[in-house]
């Protein structure tokens, strides 16, 4: 069986299927993922997580930000995550491409 037969199999078996496979590049990825690592991680999602403390937060323009502000919240991010305490937040339209530069401009170091 060659790298993308397997590749497909693999994702038949997680319910993936729906994932096309023609190249032996997209196989060698999907072969290298660890699916069972993924499926406990979801599992214990519900374990951790404080259904009522989840807010919607109000649209920002990232373009609009003073550049003092967008310091303080990066320093301000930068700790929560030291201290093991961070959200997610899901962007569309561009925001989450915009808000990676914004943060790429700055040497990040944990």
């Amino acid at each position: 069986m060659d790298k993308i037969e397997r590749a497909k199999k693999i994702l038949e078996e997680h319910h993936q299927s729906h994932i096309i496979v023609k190249n032996e590049e997209i196989a060698e990825q999907i072969l290298n993922i660890d699916f069972e690592q993924i499926k406990n991680l979801y599992d214990k999602i519900d374990e951790d997580i404080k259904y009522e403390d989840i807010k919607p937060v109000k649209a920002t323009n990232p373009d609009k930000i003073p550049q003092e502000k967008i310091k303080k919240y990066i320093e301000l991010g930068e700790q929560k995550v030291k201290e093991n305490k961070f959200a997610v937040a899901i962007m569309a339209g561009g925001q989450g491409t915009r808000l990676r530069t914004l943060w790429s401009k700055r040497n990040f170091q944990s």
